[in-house]
């Protein structure tokens, strides 16, 4: 029998799969965070604090990279490189 707990895990690992092999955007992927993570945790305590800021997180990266008053040239190394963090740190709920 699959825990409950693990599922959610499972799901939110499945959709940073599609996220990184280019089948989900950065808005889609902070979406299904944000619901799995308040599902699993009736949206209470530290896990889900730390989803609505990594959900809020990727949204501003998806923000930055689809704005129509932004250009390519206007998301940098830094910004490449806080993107990659935030998703190893959405990485690192699936096996919390």
């Amino acid at each position: 029998m699959v825990d409950e707990n693990d599922n959610w895990q499972m799901r939110l690992k499945g959709a940073v799969e599609q996220y990184e092999e280019g089948r989900l955007g950065l808005d889609r992927l902070a979406e299904t965070l944000l619901a799995l993570v308040s599902d699993a945790t009736s949206g209470r305590g530290a896990t889900y604090e730390v989803a609505c800021e990594l959900a809020a997180e990727l949204e501003r990266h998806h923000d930055l990279r689809t704005s129509p008053w932004n250009t390519p040239d206007d998301v940098g190394p830094d910004d490449e490189r806080d993107l990659a963090e935030t998703v190893a740190e959405v990485r690192k709920l699936t096996t919390a």
